[in-house]
C-alpha cells in the first residue's frame, strides 16, 4: 500500500528578516503612516517593510539593482545576487525575459513570469508567484489514519458523488503571507470530512440538500441492492467561499492594527455595495460586530457574495487582502491544481439504515446536517471525473450542452451515480499510472 500523502507538509510560515528595502521603506513611512503616504512609498522604493511589493522608481536606476543584490545574498543566493547588479535585470524581471550564461558556466537563469501568478482562485494576477507564498496552517491530527485503495478494490460497487470545496479539514491557519492572525482560523473541510469522527462523518451539506441527497441515496442504493459509495468529486477553485472559515480567515487579515492600510474612500464604496446588493444591514467591513454578523446572520450565498465582490483590482489596489491568497491559503495542498470534478481522494459507503444528524458546528459550521458513512480510503492521486462519472458527461453531451454549464448541472443533479466497472478500472487505473510516470 502507498504511503499516505500528508497534505499539509510544507505549509509552515518561514521567518522574516526585513531587507535593505524593507528597513528604507520602514525609515521613511515613521510611525502609523497613511493610506496615500504608504502607497507612495510603495511606489518609490518598492516595499511598505514588509516585503517587496513589486516594481518601484528606484529599480529604474542602479539603486534597485544594489537593494535585490543585498536581498539575494542575504537569502544565499549569491548567483542570483550577481545577476541582479547587472544593469537592466530588474527591467528584464518585470518584462519575463530569459536570461542565459551559457558562454561562462552553462547555466540558464529563468527569471519570472507572468504565468506562475495566475491560477482560478482568483480572478486577478496575483502579486507574487505562486511558489513564494507562505501560509502557516498546522494540522490538528484529529482525523482517522488516511487510507490508499485500488479502483479494482472497489469494482462492482456504485459510486454517488461527494461533490465539495477544495478545504483543508481540521487544520488551524496561523497566518498568510508573514501576516499573523489574533486568533487562528479552524478549516473544517473539505474531502477529508470524512476522516472525522474516527471515519464516521460521511458527508455534509445545508439541510434542505441533504434531505435531497439521501432521498437519492436511498433510492440508488435499493436499485443496485448496494450501500452506494459517497466519492469526493471537487468543485471549482472558488467554492470554499460559501464556508464560515473563509470568512474567518478574511477578516483576520482585516484586523483592527491593519485599518490604516486601507483606504477609507473604497472602504465606504464596498460597505455601500454591499448594503445596496447583498445585505442592508451590512455593519461596515472595518466594524468590530461583522465577523460574527457574518457568521451567525449571513447566509452561504451572500458571503460568497462579499468575497466575490472584493477579489477585485480597485479593492485590491486600495489595501484590501489578496482573496485569492486566502482561497489558496485554505485549500487541501493536494486539490490546488487540479481541475474542478477532480475525483477520487476519499470515498466513504454510505450505511443506508442510518438516518441523517445534525452537524454539530465543532464538526462543522457551515454545513448543518450530515449523512453518516464509513471512510474506506481514497486513490492515489485525483483522477478526471469524466473517468468516474461517465454516464453524465456521455449524456451531456449527447444532448448537445456545453461544458461551460457541466458544473451547475452536476451540482444541481442528485441522482448522478455510476457502477464501477471494467472500463472505469482500465481508464483509471491506466490515468493513476501514467501519472506517476510522469512525476519520476
Amino acid at each position: 500500500m502507498a504511503e499516505p500523502y500528508n497534505p499539509y507538509q510544507g505549509q509552515t510560515l518561514s521567518p522574516y528578516e526585513p531587507t535593505l528595502r524593507d528597513r528604507i521603506a520602514a525609515m521613511l513611512l515613521g510611525s502609523n503612516p497613511s493610506f496615500d503616504k504608504r502607497r507612495s512609498i510603495e511606489g518609490l522604493i518598492g516595499s511598505s517593510g514588509l516585503g517587496n511589493t513589486g516594481f518601484s522608481l528606484a529599480d529604474m536606476t542602479g539603486v534597485g539593482g544594489l537593494l535585490d543584490a543585498q536581498q539575494e545574498a542575504a537569502s544565499g543566493n549569491y548567483r542570483n545576487a550577481a545577476m541582479a547588479m547587472l544593469p537592466g535585470m530588474k527591467q528584464a524581471k518585470v518584462a519575463g525575459k530569459v536570461v542565459e550564461d551559457v558562454a561562462n558556466k552553462g547555466v540558464k537563469v529563468a527569471l519570472k513570469t507572468l504565468s506562475n501568478q495566475y491560477h482560478p482562485a482568483s480572478r486577478l494576477k496575483f502579486e507574487q508567484p505562486l511558489e513564494d507564498m507562505r501560509f502557516d496552517v498546522r494540522p490538528m491530527n484529529t482525523l482517522a489514519p488516511a487510507k490508499t485503495i485500488d479502483i479494482a478494490d472497489i469494482m462492482g460497487e456504485v459510486a454517488v458523488p461527494a461533490y465539495g470545496d477544495r478545504t483543508i479539514t481540521d487544520a488551524m491557519i496561523h497566518g498568510i503571507n508573514g501576516e499573523q492572525f489574533l486568533t487562528p482560523t479552524h478549516a473544517q473541510g473539505g474531502v477529508d470530512f470524512m476522516r472525522k469522527l474516527g471515519g464516521t462523518a460521511g458527508w455534509a451539506s445545508e439541510p434542505s440538500a441533504m434531505a435531497t441527497k439521501a432521498k437519492f441515496v436511498q433510492a440508488i442504493g435499493q436499485k443496485y441492492d448496494k450501500e452506494p459509495i459517497l466519492t469526493y468529486t471537487a468543485m471549482g477553485a472558488q467554492a470554499g467561499d460559501f464556508s464560515r472559515h473563509m470568512s474567518d480567515a478574511v477578516m483576520q487579515q482585516i484586523r483592527p492594527s491593519m485599518h490604516n492600510m486601507i483606504d477609507p474612500r473604497v472602504v465606504k464604496k464596498y460597505d455601500a455595495f454591499v448594503r445596496d446588493k447583498i445585505d442592508p444591514k451590512w455593519p461596515g467591513i472595518l466594524s468590530p460586530k461583522t465577523q460574527p454578523y457574518i457568521a451567525k446572520d449571513m447566509t452561504g450565498s451572500d458571503r460568497r457574495l462579499l468575497w466575490q465582490e472584493l477579489d477585485k483590482k480597485k479593492y485590491r489596489d486600495a489595501g484590501f487582502p489578496s482573496i485569492g491568497s486566502i482561497r489558496l491559503a485554505i485549500t487541501d495542498p493536494r486539490l490546488v491544481n487540479v481541475d474542478p470534478f477532480a475525483t477520487g481522494l476519499g470515498m466513504s459507503k454510505v450505511d443506508l439504515s442510518a438516518p441523517l444528524v445534525e452537524t454539530a458546528p465543532e464538526l462543522h459550521s457551515t454545513y448543518r446536517s450530515r449523512m453518516p458513512a464509513n471512510y474506506i480510503g481514497g486513490l492515489l492521486d485525483s483522477v478526471p471525473g469524466n473517468l468516474v462519472w461517465r454516464d453524465f458527461f456521455n449524456a451531456r453531451r449527447a444532448s448537445g450542452a456545453g461544458p461551460a454549464s457541466d458544473q451547475r448541472s452536476f451540482m444541481m443533479n442528485p441522482s448522478v451515480n455510476q457502477v464501477v466497472d471494467q472500463q472505469m478500472v482500465d481508464e483509471v487505473s491506466k490515468y493513476l499510472e501514467d501519472q506517476l510516470k510522469a512525476k519520476r
